[in-house]
């Protein structure tokens, strides 16, 4: 990783001619929050596609995005043009619509919400590639970092039983082998889901989570939330988290495909993150201690990211690291036990990936 300085913040102490220089990666890390009610219709500007192709192409309307029907091929995605999500705790909702399909894949709508990169994969599932297994309805993929839920719409059969389906990636089923329907009938042809998902990241404890409200009746703020079914909290793997930080994307992304006339549409996309580890980080200057070491605290630091002290004697180079690199907190102190007699400059450096 590089260290990554897009602006600065001089701050002059009192007690001896040295200052402080603020360093952050703004263009990098995820934006505080946005909502988007998807009803503009055209491509929303918080987001890109996976694919332009024409086959591949949504259509926009007064009631959300309706997705591509009728193959697995078809399947596009919406990915926020914000990365770095696994840097900060959020919590993410989106609403979808879709009618039940009868028969196996192209019949049934296919929503998918997650982060990653939501590149395709396997039957153009985002970020998977080989289908390692599938017993008794389990899949497990090996692709691209990421994972997913994914609703699979349709009547009974012997394969799936007819459910709203759940799926999480790299690992198995998050969550299948039941029925989820509001009545707690078998679900039938032609009839209507309206569904709101939330996914909630905790980057300090690197967990991810999905939460379902089905008949979901609430508005785009999402207060009448309640969660009907739930993942719990799923741990991401170290090696997922070591992908997004070596530069794979981390963006939140929504899409699949409809099925056969059986139409597939989002509406009231919201991502909110943590503010306190999303905040601008400070330095404060303590001064110098007993000892003659020179003390500096800093707050408002993002868990997910590492942070390092450097130390010049002027403002083109910091070849001095002041103590050990951080990560892991929101607040710190360094210590320089050894500042230089003369003036001398310090930054606070995000260790992130220049992309």
């Amino acid at each position: 990783m590089k260290p990554h300085t897009m602006k600065s913040i001089s701050i002059h102490t009192t007690a001896a001619a040295l200052a402080l220089l603020l360093s952050t990666a703004a263009s990098t890390r995820a934006q505080t929050s946005f909502s988007d009610s998807l009803t503009g219709g055209t491509l929303p500007t918080n987001f890109n596609l996976t694919s332009d192709a024409a086959t591949r192409a949504p259509s926009y309307s007064a009631s959300g995005i309706t997705m591509a029907t009728n193959a697995d091929g078809n399947r596009n995605y919406f990915r926020t043009n914000d990365t770095n999500y696994h840097t900060a705790s959020f919590t993410a909702y989106i609403t979808v619509t879709m009618e039940v399909g009868g028969g196996w894949g192209v019949d049934r709508p296919h929503p998918f919400f997650g982060i990653g990169t939501a590149d395709f994969g396997r039957w153009s599932q985002p970020d998977t590639a080989i289908r390692t297994s599938y017993p008794d309805g389990e899949i497990t993929y090996a692709g691209n970092p990421g994972y997913f839920i994914v609703l699979n719409a349709g009547v009974p059969n012997a394969l799936e039983s007819g459910r709203l389906q759940g799926f999480r990636q790299p690992e198995n089923l998050a969550f299948a082998n039941a029925l989820y329907d509001v009545d707690g009938t078998d679900l039938v042809l032609g009839e209507v889901s309206t569904t709101a998902l939330r996914m909630t990241y905790d980057a300090a404890a690197q967990t991810l989570q999905y939460d379902l409200d089905y008949a979901y009746a609430g508005d785009g703020s999402y207060a009448a939330f309640t969660s009907d079914q739930s993942t719990g909290a799923i741990p991401i793997a170290q090696s997922v988290i070591d992908g997004w930080a070596g530069g794979a994307n981390s963006s939140l992304y929504f899409g699949g495909t409809g099925g056969t006339e059986k139409p597939l549409t989002f509406s009231n996309f919201t991502v909110i993150l943590d503010q306190a580890v999303t905040a601008d980080p400070k330095l404060t200057v303590v001064g110098f201690n007993g000892s003659g070491e020179f003390v500096i605290d800093a707050t408002d630091l993002d868990p997910g990211l590492t942070y390092e002290l450097k130390r010049g004697t002027d403002l083109v180079s910091f070849p001095v690291t002041v103590g050990a690199a951080v990560s892991g907190v929101d607040s710190t102190q360094f210590i320089d036990a050894a500042p230089p007699a003369g003036k001398a400059f310090y930054i606070l450096e995000e260790q992130t990936t220049v992309e």
